[in-house]
């Protein structure tokens, strides 16, 4: 390792543990152009990891506002969508209280 793929400017743009067709270009591991390519790598996914989270506190802040309108339900969302919404994030310990366990709203 490593071969590499270069964009049309000729910076390095992929990285391959064996030749794949059409990128064929060994470099050294310890070439300047690989460590600056892997340290930017690094870069791009804590950036990559900032956004997504705060993408999701987005999505949060969304749901709350629209849950204390009674614009949405906790019911309307998806099982799979119902565990990442912190009820006592958005709404306090009554809408904690509301919730069964299996996460259907109960009527007080």
């Amino acid at each position: 390792m490593p071969y590499i793929a270069r964009d049309c400017t000729g910076r390095i743009n992929a990285l391959f543990y064996q030749p794949v067709e059409g990128f064929t270009e060994f470099v050294p591991v310890s070439h300047p152009e690989v460590l600056g390519f892997v340290a930017g790598s690094d870069k791009k996914e804590r950036d990559l990891e900032r956004i997504v989270s705060e993408l999701i506190g987005v999505v949060e802040d969304l749901a709350g506002a629209l849950l204390s309108k009674n614009a949405l339900s906790i019911t309307d969302l998806s099982p799979a969508a119902r565990k990442y919404v912190r009820p006592g994030k958005l709404q306090g310990e009554a809408l904690c209280a509301l919730l069964s366990d299996d996460g259907d709203v109960c009527l007080p």
